[in-house]
C-alpha cells in the first residue's frame, strides 16, 4: 500500500578553521616578528653608531653595532644589555624590565614553530592574541602541533547534527487528534501522517506540538498501517536529498495477529519499491520474514545487525519489496536510513526515487495500541 508524508527539513554545519603558523625572521630594525608562542627568536642587529635602541627600556643603550641573540626568551635590563633567560617550562615572548618597549613587537600564531627554534612545553605563552588560530593551553606541543583549547578567532565552527538519545527521553501524549478512517492523510507541523487499512476500525491520533509523536490502535482488521515522515515528488534520488535518518521511541499493547511491523516504511518508483527497516513488533522477537521473501544476506546498522530479504509485492508483477529485519528487536533508537539503501545497493538491488519515508506500525489482525513518544525523520 501507498503511503504519503510532510515536507522535509534540512541540517547543515560548518568547518573550523586552524590557525596559520608563523616564523621568525631577523633585521637590521632589531624587531622581531612572528615569533610562535614555543619557539625561539633570533633578534636583528640593534641600533647602530649611537643609536638608541626603540625597544629598550629608559635609559638603556645598546652598545656600537651591538648584536643579541636569544635561545629562549629575551629581557632587556637596565642598562641596555640583554640576557637570555630560559622560562619555566616555556617561552615568554620579549618582555621590558625597567623601561616600556615601543620597538619589539611580538605576533604570536598559535602552532607556529620558528625556522630552527625549539619547542617548548608547559608553559602558557603571553604578548600576543592568536589571530585566526587557538591560544595554547599548558604550551605548544612538539613540531608545532595545534595546541589544545580555546575557539578559532576568525574561524567557523563544525555545527553538530548529533541528537539526544531517544531511549532517554520520556514524555507522555496527552489530548490529540484522532484519524478514524479506511484511508486518510493530512499535514501537522513539518510532517504528513497517513492511516490505511483494508477494512474499518483503525485510528490514527496526532499530537500538536510534539514533534512527529502518534498513537494508533486497531481492532481485528486485516492489514492496518499508521505512520508519520515526509513526502517527494518522485523526482529525485535518496542521494540526491541527502542524507535519510530516524529516531524513534515506542510502547505498544494488545495484539497485532499473525504479522506486525514497527519501524520504517516507504516507497520509491522507477522502479516501483516498497520498502521496510523492522525495529520491533508485538511479538517481541524478531519479526516474521516476508512471505515469499528470499534472504539476500545480513547488514551491521545502528548496532544492531539485520536480515535483508526482497520479494516481489503480492497482486502485482513489476514492484519489489525490500526489507531489513533487525534479529534482535528494540524499542527505541536512531535509525540511519540512507546506510540501509547503500548497503542494500551493495547487495545488488535497484533503488529508485523517493516517495515517500516515514515511521509506522502495521498491524494483521489483532486488538492492540501503541504510543510513538519519539518520531522524527530528517535529511542532513
Amino acid at each position: 500500500m501507498t503511503m504519503s508524508g510532510g515536507s522535509s527539513g534540512e541540517n547543515g554545519g560548518a568547518t573550523t578553521t586552524r590557525g596559520s603558523e608563523g616564523s621568525v625572521t631577523g633585521g637590521d630594525s632589531g624587531i622581531n616578528t612572528g615569533a610562535p608562542t614555543g619557539g625561539r627568536g633570533i633578534g636583528g642587529s640593534n641600533a647602530t653608531t649611537g643609536g638608541i635602541d626603540a625597544g629598550s627600556p629608559a635609559g638603556g643603550t645598546d652598545a656600537l653595532g651591538g648584536q643579541w641573540t636569544c635561545d629562549y626568551g629575551c629581557q632587556r635590563v637596565g642598562g641596555g644589555s640583554s640576557i637570555d633567560i630560559p622560562p619555566s617550562g616555556g617561552t615568554i615572548g620579549i618582555s621590558a624590565t625597567g623601561g616600556s618597549s615601543s620597538g619589539n613587537t611580538a605576533n604570536n600564531s598559535a602552532g607556529g614553530v620558528a625556522t630552527g627554534g625549539k619547542s617548548a612545553t608547559g608553559g602558557v605563552p603571553t604578548g600576543g592574541t592568536a589571530t585566526g588560530g587557538k591560544p595554547a593551553t599548558g604550551g605548544v606541543a612538539a613540531g608545532g602541533a595545534m595546541p589544545a583549547g580555546g575557539a578559532a578567532t576568525g574561524g567557523a565552527s563544525t555545527a553538530s547534527t548529533a541528537t539526544s538519545d531517544p531511549c532517554s527521553v520520556t514524555s507522555t501524549l496527552s489530548g490529540g487528534t484522532k484519524h478514524c478512517s479506511q484511508s486518510d492523510s493530512g499535514s501537522y507541523g513539518s510532517y504528513q501522517w497517513r492511516v490505511w487499512s483494508n477494512q474499518t476500525g483503525g485510528c490514527l491520533t496526532t499530537y500538536a506540538n510534539a514533534g512527529g509523536a502518534f498513537s494508533a490502535n486497531w481492532d481485528n482488521l486485516g492489514d492496518f498501517l499508521a505512520g508519520v515522515g515526509l513526502k517527494f515528488d518522485d523526482t529525485q534520488t535518496y542521494q540526491q536529498l541527502g542524507v535519510f535518518s530516524a529516531d524513534f521511541a515506542e510502547t505498544h499493547t494488545g495484539t497485532a495477529g499473525a504479522l506486525s511491523y514497527i519501524g520504517i516504511y516507504g516507497w520509491m518508483v522507477s522502479p516501483s519499491i516498497e520498502f521496510y527497516i523492522v525495529e520491533d513488533s508485538f511479538d517481541n522477537s524478531p519479526p516474521a520474514k516476508p512471505a515469499g521473501g528470499s534472504k539476500l544476506g545480513t547488514i551491521q546498522a545502528d548496532g544492531g545487525t539485520y536480515d535483508v530479504y526482497s520479494s516481489a509485492l503480492t497482486g502485482t508483477t513489476t514492484t519489489r519489496q525490500f526489507y531489513s529485519i533487525r534479529q534482535t528487536s528494540r524499542r527505541c533508537g536512531h535509525i540511519s536510513i540512507s546506510d540501509h539503501f547503500s548497503q542494500w545497493a551493495n547487495l545488488g538491488l535497484s533503488l529508485g526515487k523517493m516517495d515517500e519515508v516515514r515511521i509506522i506500525v502495521e498491524a494483521l489482525g489483532g486488538t492492540g495500541s501503541i504510543d510513538f513518544t519519539t518520531a522524527s525523520v530528517v535529511i542532513n
